[in-house]
């Protein structure tokens, strides 16, 4: 049986449950969203795993990436992820962390990158059922008319994101609108 190792993480946008095993990350998730707790125990079930309320090895690797990012020196993850999901979720999730820090997309533009321009819905549905949060940076994603469009963290949390990735980019590909 699979161990899933939790620790709790308090970030400047509030406390995050990291789980993880030993050698790979398996969800950020905002421990005050409403479906926190259900994305969690699906991914349990999943995997057939039980949840430790403790820290595994792994978590001192992805708490200091972490910290590295929320005090703007880091930009980009180096973790072991493993996704949970169909194969079109997982190639959603690995188009998401091809969005540049610092820029945005549209769910369209996304559409389009990943060659499959009728699965924006889909697509937009999959970037909602992302359990990584800030490593898989759907946040990044808006609306076509620039609006801040869904994220589970809420949508402060969407805005507080990408003004950070803003204040800390140098090489800006597209400005970040302010609604």
């Amino acid at each position: 049986m699979t161990t899933i190792y939790s620790q709790l993480y308090t970030s400047p946008i509030g406390v995050m449950q990291i789980g993880a095993t030993d050698d790979s990350l398996l969800y950020i998730e905002y421990d005050d969203s409403p479906h926190c707790q259900q994305k969690v125990q699906s991914i349990a079930n999943a995997l057939s795993a039980t949840i430790h309320n403790e820290p595994s090895a792994y978590h001192q690797v992805i708490i200091s990436q972490l910290d590295e990012y929320f005090s703007g020196k880091q930009q980009e993850f180096s973790l072991q992820l493993q996704t949970n999901g169909t194969e079109f979720q997982r190639s959603v999730w690995q188009s998401l962390q091809t969005i540049p820090y610092g820029t945005t997309t549209t769910y369209k533009e996304q559409s389009l990158e990943m060659n499959n321009p009728l699965a924006i819905r889909a697509i937009a549905s999959t970037n909602a059922k992302n359990c990584i949060n800030i490593v898989i940076p759907c946040h990044r994603v808006v609306g076509t008319n620039g609006s801040l469009t869904g994220y589970s963290g809420g949508i402060w949390r969407k805005r507080w994101l990408l003004d950070f990735e803003q204040q800390h980019s140098h090489t800006l590909q597209k400005q970040i609108p302010l609604l």
